[in-house]
């Protein structure tokens, strides 16, 4: 089993984080990071390092799985049931934390999701009563006999 999603909704997407100076790489003329200097060293001037968002669409996501059920009625009433899911999924944006890495830059942070639950198992049982009820008992659990 298996799906992918293209152009998925990205909100808060910040788009004016202060880049990393350096001696080698200076920005608008700063050789060193300080908190002082980040409005100075942002792709936009005038707006501060946080303070410039967009929502967009421009994340995807990509989830494959494997589903097993098995299924096994007995004698006398009795079945069970389990299911095993096997899965993985991957986004380049995780709903509970928008662009957290590097938020210019969105397949930085393509990976597992935050929400992925890579294993599952669930078991169920089914035991039909050997007899027939009758009065308020058969109306409880829905007999459909007048005479049981």
């Amino acid at each position: 089993m298996g799906s992918s999603g293209i152009n998925i909704a990205d909100y808060n997407h910040n788009v004016n984080v202060a880049s990393l100076a350096s001696l080698s790489h200076p920005i608008n003329g700063i050789m060193t990071n300080t908190t002082q200097n980040a409005a100075a060293r942002v792709p936009y001037l005038g707006f501060q390092a946080n303070g410039l968002q967009e929502n967009a669409f421009d994340a995807v996501d990509l989830y494959n799985s494997l589903q097993v059920t098995v299924r096994k009625q007995l004698s006398r009433g009795l079945s069970f049931q389990t299911a095993y899911t096997w899965s993985k999924n991957l986004t380049n944006v995780g709903f509970d934390a928008s662009n957290i890495n590097r938020s210019t830059d969105l397949w930085a942070q393509y990976g597992q999701a935050p929400f992925s639950r890579p294993h599952r198992f669930v078991a169920a049982y089914q035991y039909n009563l050997p007899f027939k009820a009758s009065g308020a008992l058969g109306k409880a659990i829905g007999e459909d006999c007048e005479v049981c």
